[in-house]
C-alpha cells in the first residue's frame, strides 16, 4: 500500500521517537483520541505559557535593581526557557500530532523539529534549575563568598555552560539513529540524574540551615537594635526566596515523574508493552513536562510580591 510505503520511508526520521510510525487506521481507536486530547491541552496552554513568562521576564529586566540580582536574573532566565516551550515546542508538538493523524508528508521534518526543540528546551530548563539551586545554596550557606564572588555575569556564564553541555549530550546521543531504544534513553536518564543529585544535595543542606536560621530569627526579634533588625530582614528575604524555589522544585518533581516512570517501564520491558502505552506514553509525559513551564511562572508570580506587582502592573496597564 502507498500509505505504508510512505511511512516506511520515514522510519529513520521517526527513530528519535519512542515508536515507529504506522497509519492511523492500523492503530487502536483510543490512540487518535488521546493524541487529539494532548494536542488540545498543548494548544490551549501554549498562549498562557508564552504570555505569563514574557511578563515575568519584562518585570525583571525593566527594573535595574531586579536585573542586577543573581536570583532574579536566574528567574528571568528560567522564564525564558519556559517561554520557548509555549513559543516553539508546544506548537511543534501540536503540528506533529495533527500530521500523524492526517498522515501528511511532512512528518519527518516535524519530528526532527519536535524532538530537537523539546530536548533542548527541556534540557535548558532543568539546567537553569540546577544553577538556581547552587545559587540558593551559596546565598544561604556561604553568604560572604556569595556577596563577594557571585555576580550576574558569572551566573549567566555558568548557565550558558550548562546549557551547552546539556545540548551536546542530549542531542548528540539522540542523533545516533541506529542505536537501540535503551541506549537512546541513556543521555536523558544521566542528565536528569546528575541535575537531580545536585539539586537535592543543595536543597537538603539549605533546608537544615533554614531551620537553624528560623530559631535565630526568633531570638533576634526579641532584640530591638537596628543591626539585629536589618539582619533579621535579610534572613527573612533569603528564606522567602528559598521557599519559592522549593515550591518550584516540588512542582518539577511531580510533573517530571511521569517521564521517569515511562522511561523505567520502557527500558525494563524492552518496548514489549501495549500499543496504547507505546504510542501515547511519550506524548503524555512530555505534555506534563511542558506544563512545568506554566507552573514555574505562576509560583514565582504568586509567591514573590515584587514579581506579582510587576506582572499585574503590565497586565492591567497600571501607571506608577
Amino acid at each position: 500500500m502507498s500509505n505504508q510505503t510512505s511511512f516506511n520511508k520515514t522510519i529513520k526520521c521517526f527513530i528519535s521517537l519512542d515508536f515507529e510510525p504506522q497509519p492511523v487506521s492500523s492503530l487502536p481507536q483510543t490512540i487518535p483520541a488521546i493524541w487529539i486530547a494532548v494536542s488540545s491541552i498543548n494548544g490551549l496552554t501554549a498562549p498562557l505559557i508564552l504570555g505569563i513568562n514574557l511578563l515575568v521576564i519584562w518585570t525583571v529586566l525593566e527594573d535595574e535593581r531586579l536585573r542586577n540580582t543573581t536570583y532574579n536574573i536566574l528567574l528571568a532566565t528560567l522564564a525564558f526557557t519556559d517561554l520557548l516551550m509555549g513559543l516553539i515546542v508546544q506548537p511543534t508538538s501540536v503540528a506533529l500530532n495533527i500530521c500523524l493523524l492526517l498522515e501528511c508528508s511532512s512528518s519527518c521534518p516535524l519530528t526532527i523539529a519536535y524532538m530537537f526543540s523539546s530536548l533542548v528546551c527541556c534540557g535548558w530548563s532543568l539546567a537553569t534549575l540546577t544553577v538556581l539551586s547552587v545559587e540558593r545554596y551559596l546565598a544561604i550557606e556561604h553568604q560572604f563568598f556569595y556577596s563577594s564572588k557571585v555576580t550576574v555575569p558569572k551566573v549567566l556564564g555558568a548557565t550558558a555552560i550548562t546549557w551547552g553541555i546539556m545540548t551536546l549530550t542530549l542531542v548528540g546521543f539522540r542523533l545516533m539513529s541506529d542505536s537501540s531504544f535503551e541506549i537512546r534513553q541513556l543521555p536523558v536518564a544521566v542528565n536528569i540524574s546528575i541535575c537531580c543529585l545536585i539539586i537535592l544535595n543543595c536543597v537538603g543542606k539549605v533546608y537544615h540551615t533554614s531551620r537553624r536560621q528560623r530559631a535565630i530569627i526568633a531570638d533576634i526579634t526579641a532584640v530591638s537594635t537596628q543591626q539585629d533588625i536589618d539582619k533579621t530582614k535579610k534572613m527573612l528575604k533569603e528564606l522567602k526566596c528559598y521557599f519559592v524555589f522549593g515550591l518550584v522544585i516540588i512542582s518539577t518533581v511531580i510533573l517530571y515523574l511521569p517521564s521517569l516512570v515511562t522511561k523505567i517501564i520502557g527500558v525494563s520491558m524492552g518496548q514489549e508493552f501495549t500499543p496504547e502505552f507505546k504510542y501515547i506514553g511519550q506524548f503524555i509525559w512530555v505534555t506534563c513536562v511542558y506544563l512545568q513551564s506554566l507552573a514555574n511562572p505562576l509560583i514565582i508570580s504568586l509567591r514573590l510580591s515584587y514579581i506579582r506587582k510587576g506582572v499585574f502592573k503590565k497586565l492591567f496597564r497600571q501607571d506608577g
